[in-house]
């Protein structure tokens, strides 16, 4: 989806846990990843969720679209009404 969206000339941020996955997945975009932006974050703690979201918003400006994948399959990435 990174890719795509870059593709079409959107600015992408890819928000993760894992540095490296994040910034081998932008290498490997090659000219697209010059749209591709790296944060990382952790989706399970909210503290980082905030940080994250005011980071990529001073670095990139306005948001346009979330794509949220975080969490999968993984119980503890459920959210409740709290």
């Amino acid at each position: 989806m990174a890719g795509a969206l870059a593709g079409c000339g959107a600015k992408v941020a890819i928000l993760d846990m894992n540095e490296e996955a994040g910034k081998a997945l932008i290498e490997r975009m090659g000219e697209r990843g010059k749209q591709i932006f790296f944060f990382k974050f952790n989706a399970l703690d909210r503290e980082s969720v905030a940080q994250t979201a005011q980071d990529v918003i001073k670095s990139m400006g306005k948001l346009d679209c979330l794509i949220n994948g975080a969490g999968g399959n993984k119980p503890q990435a459920t959210t409740s009404a709290d």
